[in-house]
């Protein structure tokens, strides 16, 4: 019984009154009545159709287009071969820097790019004593401690951190430094791991206007969903299952999209605790149906994008700036861009990029208070 009860606090169909993690998600969104008057606004600003029809048919445009233009060009890709229908794709060596190149990279050390609209979102582990709320051991970090995890400009600029476990999903996380991010650096795009992905991440970071460009470990192995059911292709045909969108799905549930979209922008509800609910344990949840949905369309699209730009793949790998504003920084020098490209904005082994994190390790002298005094029917309503 509490197994179920678990598992059904996680998908959000049971509901506690007066929590905050666990409480009714819908109660947290905004009327309908109230999103209606903000809904032309939101689509201008992520730039998506307000309409359920043309949204549909402009992802199912862009899903057949992309595919296309990665079939007609495989051919002339000599990194991406199939072997029995499993993409690979082959190591590029990288190039060799130059002479050139090094000797611009001290001319520049003490310079600073200008800004742009990447950002790349990553956790650290941050040792702690063992007695506190948010402390944990964990395989993957090794240790005792929490995650400090951070959304970091290309400028090497901090924009966003919050202290989180060792074990929660970081794809939780990723939309909530965006939107809490109050510097003038604005991001667009943004960067992750494996860790910093999912289909229903994919999916609310296309309606917030944020494209998601996660590097994913075995990526192989995922999903090609097709735009339409059967629809051929002349050499990556094998990419694709047998699964295509279910576009209705998605127009159906379209104002239900908008509706969460809309009540997050506006703050009512925390993109948090909105994906922390929407899991694997979600699936017979319409809301989480309907962003899985649309995150399968954004996913295949982002994978396909992946698979044909060797300059998109370099992107991802490195997360660096390619700004051709660097060609000023030489002191009037003429600069190769390719010798430019292999820079990093400044020379960072002086630096303490995110300052100095600062820690009593100590346990506290005195026992502290666990007893927990509540007044009565708090926690079960009459």
């Amino acid at each position: 019984m509490f197994s179920y009860l678990a598992s059904e606090l996680k998908s959000g169909d049971i509901a506690v009154a007066g929590s905050d993690s666990y409480a009714n998600l819908h109660d947290q969104l905004m009327s309908w009545e109230e999103c209606e008057p903000l809904v032309a606004e939101f689509c201008a600003e992520a730039g998506l159709p307000t309409n359920p029809r043309e949204l549909t048919r402009h992802y199912r445009q862009l899903l057949a287009d992309t595919a296309a233009e990665v079939d007609s060009g495989y051919p002339a890709n000599p990194d991406l071969t199939l072997e029995g229908g499993r993409p690979m794709l082959k190591r590029r060596k990288g190039a060799e820097r130059s002479k050139e190149a090094l000797k611009l990279e001290e001319a520049v050390h003490e310079r600073l790019p200008q800004r742009d609209k990447t950002v790349a979102a990553d956790g650290s582990q941050i040792e702690t004593w063992e007695n506190n709320l948010l402390a944990e051991s964990h395989i993957r970090y090794g240790g005792y401690g929490g995650l400090a995890y951070r959304h970091i400009s290309n400028t090497y600029v901090a924009l966003f951190s919050r202290f989180i476990p060792c074990g929660v999903w970081e794809a939780v996380h990723i939309i909530e430094g965006l939107l809490k991010n109050a510097s003038e650096i604005q991001p667009d795009t943004i960067h992750a791991d494996t860790q910093g992905q999912s289909l229903p991440v994919f999916g609310l970071a296309a309606l917030m206007g944020f494209d998601l460009l996660p590097r994913i470990r075995n990526w192989h192995d995922l999903i090609f969903y097709r735009p339409t059911p059967g629809t051929p292709y002349q050499h990556i045909d094998s990419l694709f299952g047998d699964e295509a969108i279910d576009w209705t799905l998605i127009e159906t549930h379209w104002t239900d999209l908008l509706h969460t979209a809309i009540s997050i922008r506006e703050n009512r509800l925390s993109s948090v605790t909105l994906l922390r609910r929407l899991g694997n344990h979600s699936r017979k949840n319409r809301l989480y149906r309907a962003f899985r949905e649309l995150g399968r369309a954004v996913r295949t699209i982002t994978l396909l994008r992946y698979l044909s730009d060797a300059d998109l793949r370099e992107q991802i790998t490195q997360v660096t700036n390619r700004n051709e504003s660097f060609h000023n920084f030489a002191d009037g020098h003429p600069v190769d861009l390719d010798d430019l490209a292999t820079i990093s904005p400044y020379i960072t082994q002086v630096i303490r990029r995110f300052g100095n994190w600062i820690l009593n390790l100590t346990p506290p002298a005195a026992d502290p208070t666990t007893r927990l005094d509540l007044e009565s029917q708090v926690l079960f309503a009459p």
